[in-house]
């Protein structure tokens, strides 16, 4: 409390600012917990694209945060795009496997058994 106190004259500066973070987190939840399965399935390959671009995009104008440039800086928004990149690969990831389902599973089983 004393750090709260002495920035902003305010004791709960951090726990009121970790409160409004929890209800935008909690209310983005629920918004991308409406969105159906297909929509996430036919644009894996347009999020797994566009991640790929932001981290590059890193590289080249990426803000530094204590020494570690890993951030695009958007007017007062900081996006950290290798966690976007995570999500994207892993609704590609699904994606791949929901639709090659049948040559995974035959593949798969063929080659572990090799290294058994």
């Amino acid at each position: 409390m004393p750090i709260g106190q002495r920035l902003a004259d305010d004791p709960f500066l951090f726990a009121k600012r970790d409160a409004l973070y929890l209800g935008l987190a909690f209310g983005l939840s629920m918004v991308t917990l409406r969105i159906p399965m297909e929509v996430w399935q036919r644009y894996s390959n347009v999020m797994l694209l566009l991640s790929i671009v932001m981290l590059l995009i890193v590289l080249v104008v990426g803000s530094s945060v204590n020494g570690a440039s890993r951030w695009i800086a958007l007017g007062p928004l900081r996006i950290q795009p290798a966690e976007l990149s995570k999500l994207s690969l892993f609704c590609y990831l699904a994606s791949y496997l929901v639709r090659k389902v049948e040559e995974v599973r035959t593949n798969f089983w063929a080659s572990a058994s090799r290294w058994a």
